[in-house]
């Protein structure tokens, strides 16, 4: 009788740490993005200056995020990866350089409060595309002089 609980005593511990082992084992993650900022206020810019940000892209998860394409929702706004931050060892994070013309279509349909799209392709499972988003406010060149003569 002794035996028979000291057997089924045994059988317990062994399923627990079978059980406890299989909980506590991480699968694996693969390529995990995070972009900041998700949505960036740029403020105020000049028509026919170039506004210039960064975004970053981070690597959350536990094999490379491999970049696979970054584009945007207009032609007056760039962004830029260099083709050796492309891949982003698994805790390590990269810049994207932006930039933010509002004279690129030479009339005034950038003008007043304007709102763009960069689009960011990657190998993230979960996630295959991210957006960031650029808010901006463009005025004249004479609106500002007007502002400035005001004070």
């Amino acid at each position: 009788m002794k035996k028979a609980y000291i057997t089924i005593a045994i059988l317990i511990v062994v399923v627990g740490v079978i059980y406890v082992s299989k909980t506590l084992k991480k699968e694996p993650l693969g390529p995990v993005i995070s972009v900041i900022p998700i949505k960036n206020d740029i403020g105020t810019v000049v028509y026919g200056e170039v506004a210039r940000y960064a975004i970053k892209i981070k690597n959350i998860g536990d094999q490379d995020l491999i970049i696979q394409k970054i584009s945007t929702s207009c032609g007056c706004t760039k962004a830029q990866i260099t083709e050796s931050d492309k891949i982003i060892a698994p805790g390590k994070e990269v810049d994207v350089n932006v930039s933010f013309d509002p004279a690129t279509h030479k009339d005034d349909s950038d003008m007043g409060e304007i709102i763009r799209m960069i689009y960011i392709k990657s190998n993230d499972p979960k996630t295959p595309e991210v957006q960031s988003e650029l808010n901006a406010f463009v005025i004249k060149k004479e609106e500002t002089a007007a502002t400035s003569t005001k004070n």
